[in-house]
């Protein structure tokens, strides 16, 4: 059909397109899953090539970081050598730490052995309902526009491609707008790379990567 083809090209989503398909055509609902099967099949795909252009963004832009400042935005704001550390109450067990090893292999080149590092919080993700993140109307311009949009201070902010990355070296909170997808660092036992499509807020993360393209 015409005009579930051209609504789609307009960049609407395709339960959208099932609601304004099922108000203004009289289809049974085995023709309206006929009809829409095409739509799903390629959103699938669509968000499955944003996620790993996001992730594997994420990825390089963690390596580049690391190269240029001498370590992760993690290791340089966390670092702790054995010895140094002391608890905040006596009695209190130690922070967790995480093993140098664990380290993908060109973070552990650029980290002194012996070194420990002190895992930060675990990030909080919160799927919102729609209407609850910030609408965007298009991806930021300027550093103070994706603050303004996305939250944290603009003066954190950069421009990659088509999107924002944020680096701080406290917990920063995020909006994901809706329509966009967000890639951030979780760091346990090792480092992970996860992402996740908006609208959803994020608390307590290091490092965010917005793609405005959801």
């Amino acid at each position: 059909m015409q005009s579930a083809e051209k609504l789609y090209q307009l960049g609407n989503r395709p339960a959208a397109i099932r609601d304004i398909v099922s108000r203004s055509h009289k289809l049974t609902p085995e023709q309206l899953d006929r009809l829409m099967a095409p739509y799903e099949t390629r959103e699938t795909q669509r968000r499955s090539r944003a996620s790993r252009s996001l992730i594997i963004g994420l990825v390089a832009v963690v390596l580049v970081l690391a190269c240029v400042i001498g370590g992760s935005f993690v290791l340089r704001s966390l670092l702790a050598v054995p010895g140094q550390i002391t608890d905040a109450v006596e009695g209190t067990a130690p922070a967790n730490t995480l093993p140098r090893e664990s380290l993908p292999p060109q973070l552990q080149t650029l980290v002194p052995s012996g070194t420990e590092l002190l895992l930060p919080p675990t990030p909080a993700v919160q799927t919102l309902p729609t209407g609850e993140a910030p609408v965007s109307s298009g991806c930021p311009r300027t550093s103070e526009d994706a603050a303004a949009l996305f939250g944290g201070p603009a003066q954190r902010w950069t421009s990659n491609n088509n999107g924002w990355v944020i680096i701080g070296t406290d917990p920063i909170s995020v909006y994901v707008p809706e329509k966009m997808t967000a890639g951030y660092v979780v760091v346990g036992t090792s480092m992970e790379m996860r992402s996740i499509a908006g609208p959803a807020r994020l608390e307590n993360v290091y490092m965010v990567a917005i793609n405005c393209t959801y």
